[in-house]
C-alpha cells in the first residue's frame, strides 16, 4: 500500500460528504472516463533492493506475480463481518503495474488528513528506495501518517500486523524493528533525532508502545510550499458533485 502515499487523494470538495455521496462521485467520474481511477506503479520501486541478485530476470518475474496476487486481494476491514476491496483490477504493464482503485474504497482512501488514522501527506517513492529493512519501510509509512503529531502509539499486535514481525516479545521488536528503523532513518537524513520510546505494561508484559519522533524537511517540507494547493480537480468536478 505504500504507493498510495504518492497517489493524489486530496479532494476538498468531498470533505463532510457521506460515504454513498463519495462513491457516487467517483462512479460518475468513471462513467465519464473509465480510467479515472487508474494508476501506474513503477515496478523498479519494488526491485531496487534486489539489484545485486544474480538472476534478476527470474526474481523480477517471481516478485511481479506475487505482487499482483497480493494486491488484488488487498482489503480494508470495516468491522468484524465486513471487508472492502481496494482494487477492482491489477495488471502487468511491462515495467509498470497498472491498478484500478475501486470507487467503493474511495471514502476510506481520500482526505486521509481528516482521518483518525493520521495525516498522510504525499511521500516521494524515492524516500522508500534505500531501506535495507522491510520493517523500516513499513514503520516509516506509519510515522509519515502521524508526522503532524510527532507521536506514534501502537499495541504490540499492531506493530506485528504493520511490519510482519513474527515476534511478540518487546525486547525483540525494540531491537529488530524500532531501533533498526531509527538507525536507517537517521542515516538517510529522514529523522532529526533518535526516537523517544515509552513502553506500557499490562502486568509484566509490554502491550503498548509510544514513539516520539520528528521527521526532517525531506519528508515534511514547510507548509507554505503547499499553501496554493486546493485539491484535485476541484474546479472541474465541483458542478458534477452538485448534480450527483
Amino acid at each position: 500500500m505504500s504507493f498510495l502515499a504518492v497517489v493524489p487523494l486530496d479532494y476538498k470538495i468531498l470533505e463532510g460528504e457521506t460515504d454513498e455521496s463519495v462513491i457516487k462521485f467517483f462512479r460518475k467520474k468513471l462513467s465519464n472516463d473509465e480510467n479515472a481511477l487508474r494508476y501506474f506503479i513503477d515496478f523498479k520501486d519494488f526491485t531496487s533492493a534486489w539489484s545485486a541478485t544474480n538472476n534478476q530476470r527470474k526474481m523480477k518475474q517471481s516478485l511481479k506475480a506475487g505482487l499482483l496476487n497480493q494486491m488484488i486481494t488487498t482489503f480494508i476491514r470495516l468491522d468484524d463481518k465486513s471487508l472492502r476491496s481496494i482494487f477492482e483490477e491489477v495488471s502487468d504493464a511491462g515495467d509498470m503495474l497498472c491498478v484500478h482503485l475501486s470507487p467503493r474504497a474511495m471514502p476510506l482512501l481520500i482526505n486521509a488528513h481528516l482521518c483518525d488514522g493520521g495525516f498522510m501527506r504525499p511521500l516521494p517513492v524515492e524516500l522508500l528506495k534505500p531501506f535495507r529493512s522491510v520493517y523500516t519501510a513499513k514503520l516509516f509509512e506509519r510515522l509519515v501518517r502521524f508526522h503532524d503529531t510527532g507521536k506514534l502509539v501502537m499495541t504490540i499486535d499492531t506493530i506485528q500486523d504493520i511490519t510482519g514481525c513474527k515476534s511478540a516479545d518487546f525486547s525483540t521488536i525494540r531491537r529488530d524493528v524500532i531501533k533498526k528503523a531509527e538507525a536507517e532513518l537517521l542515516k538517510y537524513g529522514l529523522l532529526e533525532q533518535p526516537f523517544e520510546i515509552k513502553a506500557h505494561k499490562s502486568g509484566r508484559k509490554v502491550t503498548k508502545v509510544e514513539i516520539y519522533f520528528k521527521l526532517t524537511q525531506k519528508v515534511t517540507p514547510p507548509a507554505n510550499e503547499y499553501k496554493e494547493f486546493v485539491g484535485n480537480d476541484e474546479e472541474f468536478y465541483e458542478p458534477e458533485l452538485q448534480q450527483a
